[in-house]
């Protein structure tokens, strides 16, 4: 991607255990963002987390048998991501999905300059 591109990125934030259409969510979403067109999308585990539940989950070696908090990462252009976004939509019943926008290094550079000018 050029760095002159304005670059949002998806976040999904679930738990190891949530499934959709029988399969694990996870797994679901980066499925939909491969069959949309999507740049890319990353998985990440967490270690400790919890949501609205309270409960806290962990990993663990028995992390197989218990929850544990799971980050899924969608990054690629606005108009792409907000159209993502719908078929995205109904595979989430419990989480949190927050979309952000990503600095270019263009962008970078004008932040760091005006700083610098403060």
């Amino acid at each position: 991607m050029a760095s002159s591109l304005n670059i949002w990125m998806i976040r999904v934030y679930i738990g190891s255990r949530s499934r959709y259409g029988g399969r694990p969510l996870h797994k679901a979403i980066v499925e939909s963002a491969r069959e949309h067109g999507m740049v890319g999308a990353t998985v990440i585990r967490g270690m400790l987390g919890y949501g609205k539940s309270g409960v806290i989950h962990r990993a663990s070696l028995r992390a197989r048998f218990n929850e544990f908090p799971l980050v899924v990462q969608i990054a690629d252009q606005p108009e792409r991501i907000a159209a993502f976004l719908p078929q995205l939509e109904p595979m989430i019943q419990n989480g949190l999905v927050t979309v952000q926008t990503l600095l270019s290094e263009q962008m970078l550079t004008k932040c760091k300059t005006a700083l610098q000018d403060s």
